[in-house]
């Protein structure tokens, strides 16, 4: 008898090498592409509004921080998702405004790319959202 975790390590020993990955993995590592370059523009960007002298400084902190706060939870969660699937990712190289990332996945290995405008407007998208996101979760709170 088996537990369950040891049930599924036990079939992606016997799975067959080199088995290519299913589109919701590929969304894993491009989600984790896009995660990652928020998380490191996210802090950048605090880093600047603590250097700065602006009025609202602190109200600017406090909103960047729980961003940053929500972006590292989402990391973690799909970095754990993405080892339980024996997903690896490292930088490769950049080239002509394309970023282009090694994964393996169960035995598979490809290059991912994605051009710099595409990763700009998906980190921009997804930060829209997740401020509005909190913006709600802040009204719900003060009601």
């Amino acid at each position: 008898m088996l537990l369950t975790e040891h049930q599924e390590q036990y079939d992606r020993r016997h799975e067959p090498p080199g088995t290519r990955p299913t589109a919701e993995e590929f969304t894993l590592v491009r989600d984790s592409v896009v995660l990652r370059n928020m998380q490191i523009m996210v802090e950048r960007s605090l880093e600047e509004i603590g250097l700065s002298s602006h009025l609202l400084k602190k109200l600017y902190t406090a909103v960047t921080q729980l961003v940053l706060n929500r972006i590292s939870t989402d990391l973690y969660a799909l970095q754990r998702e993405m080892k339980k699937r024996s997903i690896k990712l490292t930088n490769d190289e950049q080239a002509d405004n394309v970023l282009y990332f090694r994964f393996v996945c169960r035995g598979y290995e490809d290059r991912f790319g994605i051009m710099r405008e595409a990763l700009r407007a998906e980190m921009s998208l997804r930060l829209g959202a997740m401020v509005t996101e909190l913006l709600s979760e802040l009204k719900q709170k003060a009601n």
